[in-house]
């Protein structure tokens, strides 16, 4: 279990943590509920199985991530925009004080994702620090090789069931790569 990434819902004393993602570092108890320690931003919280909902990792080679220090987000998203068919590709940026990301997606992906998923879809995207010729993509409940650097970058996107839905539905409805393009720029906006 150790590694398997998780989103807390239900809890009553310490709400601000609903909705909140991390990843299992071990369990601590088995009986009467199973209770586990989870790494929610950088604080380790003891929680019980019942207020965990499963997420499923998709991780893509290091080769649909770039990274770069003191870019703006929006340079960043036509940068990549500008170097992709928008018809088959969506392109997620994120930032923290220094650094910014982009993980460009292939659709096809989203696609194999939900008829992958068992239960409700909820997705995290991350790069992996592995090149294409190392390994395919990996769908999975745990992030295999992130970045080495991952703790000072962004590396992965997590991804609602309401956002992975509409995000799936407009690129099944429509296949003008303007639009989409635009589309993937109002995201931003």
């Amino acid at each position: 279990m150790k590694g398997v990434v998780c989103e807390v819902a239900g809890l009553t004393r310490r709400k601000e943590l609903n909705g909140k993602r991390g990843y299992i570092q071990k369990s601590v108890e088995k009986s009467p509920d199973l209770k586990y320690v989870v790494n929610i931003d950088d604080m380790d919280v003891i929680m019980s199985n019942k207020h965990m909902h499963k997420v499923y990792c998709l991780g893509l080679p290091c080769e649909y991530y770039k990274c770069e220090k003191n870019t703006d987000n929006k340079v960043m998203l036509h940068t990549v925009l500008s170097q992709v068919c928008s018809t088959e590709f969506y392109v997620f940026v994120r930032s923290n004080r220094d650094y910014t990301m982009a993980l460009i997606v292939n659709i096809a992906f989203f696609e194999i994702a939900l008829h992958k998923m068992t239960t409700e879809p909820l997705l995290r995207i991350y790069a992996t620090s592995k090149s294409q010729n190392e390994t395919k993509i990996i769908f999975d409940q745990v992030c295999v090789h992130p970045p080495c650097d991952h703790v000072s970058k962004p590396w992965y996107v997590d991804l609602s069931s309401n956002e992975f839905l509409d995000m799936l539905s407009r690129f099944q409805s429509c296949n003008d790569a303007k639009q989409l393009r635009a589309l993937n720029l109002q995201d931003y906006s």
